[in-house]
C-alpha cells in the first residue's frame, strides 16, 4: 500500500495487530495514544519518509522496525510496550532498519520489556549512530526473546560509546550538564538481569566519568563546586568511583607497603645512631 498524505489513527484502538509491512508512508503516520493488543510491524522494507508518531502508545506484545526505512522522526515517547522493541533480529533473520539521515529515534519516558536489535542496527547509513532522545527510559532487558545478536552481545566500550551520542544543537553539542544518567542506568540494570555484572559495572563506571565531565564544566561556571569536583577526583583516582574495587585494595597494599618500608628505614636509623 502507498499513502500520499497524512495517516491518522489518532486514540484508536486496535484488538489485535497493526501491520504496515511492505508499504510506504509519504508523509506522517500519526498515532498518538493509540492502544493495540497484538504487535506493531514496521517492517519489512517499508518505506516512511514521513514521521512515524505514537506518543504515550499502549502496545501489548513487540515493536518491530526490522528492514524498513526510516528518514525522519521516529517517535514512541512515554509508550508502554509489554514486548520488546526489536531493530533486527538474526535468529529471524529480521535485518536492520535503515536510518536516514535525518531520522531520530524518540524513546524518551518509554517504558518496555526489552530492547533488542544489534549494534549495527543502531546506526545510520552514514555509519554514524542514529539520533536519539532515551532519557527516562526504561527497559528490563537488552536482549530479545528469540536470541539474534543484540546490546548484551557488545564490548563494554562499544556499550559505553552508544550511551554517549549526545543530540547536536546546531552543529555542536548540547550544554555538557544536560545528558540524562538514566540510559546509563537502565542498561547496567538490564545487563545485571542477563547475568553480564562485569559490563554493568563498566556502564556504571562510564557514568561516574560522564558526571564527571558535567561537573568539570558546573565548576568553570559556578566555582563553589570545586569541592564536589576534588571528591570526585580522589574517588575516580583511588576506587575508579566506587566499581574497581581493586583498585582501591592495590592502593591499600601499597600504602602498608610504604609505611612499613618508611618504618624500617627509621628504624634503621634509629638503631644506627
Amino acid at each position: 500500500a502507498k499513502f500520499s498524505d497524512e495517516v491518522r489513527l489518532v486514540a484508536a484502538k486496535i484488538g489485535s495487530t497493526f501491520e504496515a509491512c511492505k508499504s510506504t508512508f509519504r508523509s506522517t503516520l500519526h498515532a498518538d495514544g493509540i492502544e493495540i493488543e497484538g504487535d506493531v510491524f514496521l517492517r519489512g522494507g517499508s518505506i516512511f519518509s514521513g514521521g512515524v508518531i505514537f506518543p504515550g502508545a499502549k502496545i501489548g506484545s513487540d515493536v518491530d522496525f526490522g528492514a524498513s526505512r526510516f528518514d525522519s522522526e521516529v517517535n514512541f515517547a512515554n509508550a508502554r510496550i509489554n514486548g520488546e522493541i526489536r531493530l533486527d533480529d538474526s535468529a529471524i533473520r529480521l535485518e536492520k532498519p535503515e536510518w536516514g539521515l535525518n531520522a531520530f529515534l524518540n524513546l524518551q519516558n518509554a517504558k518496555l520489556g526489552a530492547l533488542h536489535g544489534s549494534v549495527d542496527a543502531w546506526r545510520s547509513e552514514s555509519g554514524r549512530w542514529v539520533a536519539r532522545e532515551l532519557d527516562g527510559l526504561r527497559f528490563d532487558r537488552a536482549g530479545g526473546g528469540f536470541g539474534g545478536d543484540c546490546l548484551e552481545d557488545a564490548s563494554a566500550s562499544i556499550l559505553v560509546e552508544w550511551l554517549e551520542v549526545d543530540r547536536l544543537q546546531n552543529g555542536k553539542v548540547e550544554n555538557p550538564c544536560s545528558f540524562s544518567p538514566s540510559p546509563y542506568r537502565a542498561l547496567a540494570q538490564a545487563l545485571d538481569a542477563g547475568g553480564q555484572m562485569s559490563k554493568a559495572r563498566h556502564i556504571r563506571w562510564a557514568l561516574a566519568r560522564r558526571e564527571k565531565r558535567s561537573m568539570r564544566w558546573l565548576v568553570n561556571e559556578f566555582p563553589y563546586f570545586n569541592i564536589m569536583k576534588l571528591a570526585q577526583n580522589i574517588s575516580g583516582r583511588f576506587i575508579g568511583y566506587g566499581y574497581k574495587q581493586s583498585r582501591g585494595l592495590a592502593w591499600f597494599f601499597i600504602l602498608i607497603f610504604v609505611f612499613a618500608l618508611i618504618g624500617h628505614l627509621m628504624a634503621g636509623a634509629w638503631n644506627g645512631s
